[in-house]
């Protein structure tokens, strides 16, 4: 192979028309791309940029960087992804075993070695997991990302400072958002973490381990103090209290984060149907919990056919096919 291309201007949602259309990226692409070498055992040395990047919920005024493959390696010896103040830099190899005809290629289980640095970084990235709704603020750190592309292993710190976001499924907004994470080797560490939600605080600490089964990869530990819960329409709350998340297999088959704990109810407000057979209807969870509530007083009710303080004990239990609630209320 001997074989230069360039391309100028190319509208990249023209080239991706084979992706569902939610799954297609847009943005400008200019890239040089020299092909030399065998089909078995090419050598690409591609150059290029992206501007306007748009991907599902990822955003990117730009992308630049430049690449070399060859013998089975791929070499970046620069990358950059800018967003808004934000910047993300990249060098480092990995392994890449391309054939060209037929195409084919896979990630072998060889040694690799980036440098990830944010300097800073975007929290609006976030929202590509399904557990986040929305995000916004900064991380700074530098990660080093090792091992095989079948045992990942990481190596750094990274700091949240002054964030802000939203859960999937969830009305609460958590603010003031930082945290201080450390890698080292296959463990990821929440070391602190603190947001407010209204008036009140919650904190965290938890580990991550890579490459462990997914039932048996992370615990997170939340702690609230007069923190403000609240879902539309239906309720509002003070509470503290303490959860404990981890990852548990439900009854479909599925794995989903559990919030087990003890909560204290300061003050809760309830607006929402008292019908049984409003207990079923909700979307599908993206969390689940069994959570003990105590509420001595402050429980009110204001719906069109109560309006009353009560205080007891509950435990309420979200599953993947509805809610109960158990306990006892008493007027007072």
């Amino acid at each position: 192979w001997d074989l230069q291309a360039t391309g100028r201007r190319m509208q990249l949602q023209r080239w991706f028309t084979f992706f569902p259309p939610a799954e297609r990226p847009a943005g400008e692409l200019n890239a040089d791309l020299i092909v030399q070498g065998s089909s078995a055992a090419p050598r690409l040395d591609l150059r290029g940029s992206v501007d306007k990047l748009v991907w599902r919920r990822f955003v990117a005024d730009r992308m630049e960087g430049a690449a070399v493959l060859e013998a089975g390696t791929v070499s970046v010896g620069e990358f950059r992804l800018g967003q808004g103040e934000g910047q993300v830099e990249l060098e480092g190899s990995f392994p890449l075993d391309l054939m060209l005809t037929p195409l084919a290629w896979e990630l072998p289980d060889r040694k690799m070695d980036l440098l990830v640095a944010a300097e800073p970084g975007n929290l609006t990235n976030l929202k590509l997991t399904p557990w986040i709704a929305d995000a916004e603020g900064s991380m700074r750190g530098r990660v080093r990302v090792h091992g095989t592309p079948h045992r990942v292993l990481l190596d750094g710190r990274a700091e949240v400072t002054e964030g802000s976001l939203r859960p999937t499924d969830r009305d609460e907004v958590l603010e003031k958002l930082s945290a201080s994470i450390r890698m080292n080797g296959d463990l990821v560490t929440v070391e602190s973490a603190s947001a407010w939600m209204e008036r009140g605080e919650v904190t965290a600490v938890g580990s991550y381990r890579l490459g462990s089964m997914e039932e048996e990869s992370y615990e997170l530990v939340f702690v609230a103090d007069n923190a403000v819960v609240r879902q539309e329409g239906e309720y509002a709350g003070l509470v503290s209290g303490t959860l404990t998340v981890t990852p548990r297999r439900a009854k479909d088959g599925n794995i989903y984060p559990y919030a087990e704990g003890d909560v204290y109810a300061h003050r809760i407000e309830y607006a929402g149907n008292l019908a049984p057979q409003d207990v079923g209807q909700f979307k599908p969870p993206s969390i689940l919990y069994s959570v003990r509530v105590e509420a001595p007083n402050k429980v009110i009710l204001l719906t069109e056919n109560a309006d009353a303080e009560m205080g007891g004990e509950l435990s309420v239990r979200q599953d993947v096919d509805g809610r109960t609630v158990l306990g006892e209320l008493d007027i007072l």
